[in-house]
């Protein structure tokens, strides 16, 4: 919503990871205070949130319909803190649907 995308996140993601010492303290601007170990759980989070919401563009699912199924039960400790799964969902499938 913000003209972001889940691509860039990862992207962003990537390069914080590669370039910040073990021992930073991450402060979110949106969530708990965690550290570098907390941190690497996000791409893991993001791409497992693509991979489904992929699979639900493929199926044939509408934007509702995927916004209703897409779980994360291989993330169950990451929640979204800010905004729900579902506004996610619908965002990246939005995203997914553009590059077809």
């Amino acid at each position: 919503m913000g003209g972001g995308s889940a691509a860039g996140f990862l992207n962003n993601l990537d390069r914080i990871l590669a370039t910040m010492p073990a021992d930073t303290r991450v402060i979110a601007g949106h969530g708990a205070v965690t550290d570098m170990a907390g941190l690497r759980r996000a791409p893991d989070f993001m791409r497992d949130l693509q991979v489904q919401v992929e699979r639900a563009v493929k199926k044939g699912l509408a934007r509702v319909e995927a916004a209703r199924t897409v779980t994360l039960d291989t993330c169950p400790d990451i929640k979204p803190s800010f905004r729900t799964l579902a506004n996610d969902v619908l965002a990246i499938y939005d995203e997914s649907r553009s590059r077809q």
